[in-house]
């Protein structure tokens, strides 16, 4: 019976979103890291400060800031950020462009977060 109920468990329970590993630009030891995933639903950008709220997927909402802003500190799915890649993620330095994704991983001892952004894909061009 307790074999039972343990698989009647195990179908019922909602899928949990996978965990991720940091990639190597986080230096943070993992037991003082937090990462936030999730849409970004406001976004500013000044000379030296980057602020961004994420409405991450655990349905909680985190304000992450980044200052000073260096790009060595930003990422675009995975990989190093340029100064190109600004137009994949904002449409202004106010605006974050639609559907714009990003996980912030946090350390705990004050060292400045590393953002990871991923941005919707480009469409295809049509012929």
């Amino acid at each position: 019976m307790t074999a039972a109920l343990l698989a009647v468990l195990l179908i019922a329970a909602p899928e949990a979103p996978p965990r991720l590993s940091p990639p190597a630009a986080v230096t943070c030891p993992r037991d003082h890291l937090t990462s936030y995933t999730g849409r970004v639903v406001s976004y500013r950008r000044a000379a030296d400060t980057l602020e961004l709220t994420i409405k991450t997927d655990w349905d909680t909402t985190e304000r992450v800031r980044l200052t000073p802003l260096r790009v060595e500190h930003l990422l675009v799915r995975g990989a190093a950020f340029t100064a190109t890649d600004w137009a994949r993620i904002e449409s202004s330095l106010d605006r974050a462009r639609p559907d714009l994704r990003a996980t912030a991983w946090v350390c705990d001892d004050r060292r400045p977060p590393v953002i990871d952004w991923q941005p919707a894909a480009a469409p295809a061009n049509a012929e």
